[in-house]
């Protein structure tokens, strides 16, 4: 018993002195840096979003024009909008009885969808790491930056982001954001959602 009891009082004394190691060491390391390297600034993406509830080719790239969409703010669900060709019996509001999943989407219909968005860098902002995230996307979204393919994210309710830093036009030139969001309408849920809608 005073042999275990021993034994305790040597692992609980070196996990101490191992995490008073690792806080003198942070404490150290953080205050070699300037304070300016180690503060980030957020800049919000939610207005402004150009959308169109369409699969068109080649609307990642930068010279599409796109100025025929609707400009909208984010968070944005095109499965609760009002459909078109209302006949008050089949299509009614946003729901449609011949959407793909029927009652367990609720009747709601996914599709694919577009979005675009026109941003342009700081001066002062020029040499900084850059990062594009999305707090929530549904579904299967690919996402590009001036033409270049940053990636294919599947799920709808995961934040993830993209270090966008080598892809960025020169500070004062503008960059092109460009989302393709597919929600094929097969969902574990009864109403998903569609869009940049975190």
């Amino acid at each position: 018993m005073k042999r275990q009891k021993s034994l305790f009082t040597a692992l609980i004394l070196s996990a101490s002195l191992g995490l008073i190691g690792s806080m003198f060491f942070g404490l150290t390391s953080c205050s070699t840096q300037p304070a300016a390297d180690i503060i980030s600034r957020t800049v919000s993406f939610d207005e402004g979003w150009r959308f169109i509830k369409d699969s068109l080719p080649g609307a990642e790239n930068p010279d599409f024009n796109d100025s025929n969409w609707r400009i909208l703010d984010v968070p944005h669900d095109w499965s609760i909008e009002d459909l078109p060709n209302q006949n008050g019996e089949d299509v009614i509001g946003p729901f449609d009885k011949s959407a793909i999943d029927k009652m367990s989407s609720g009747y709601l219909v996914g599709g694919i969808g577009w979005y675009r968005k026109s941003f342009t860098l700081n001066e002062a902002d020029k040499n900084k790491t850059t990062y594009l995230q999305f707090d929530g996307v549904y579904m299967n979204s690919d996402v590009w930056l001036n033409g270049k393919h940053l990636g294919f994210h599947p799920y709808g309710y995961t934040p993830f982001y993209y270090d966008i830093t080598s892809f960025l036009n020169p500070a004062g030139q503008p960059n092109i954001v460009a989302v393709r969001v597919r929600n094929e309408g097969l969902n574990s849920r009864w109403y998903s959602g569609s869009g940049l809608n975190r």
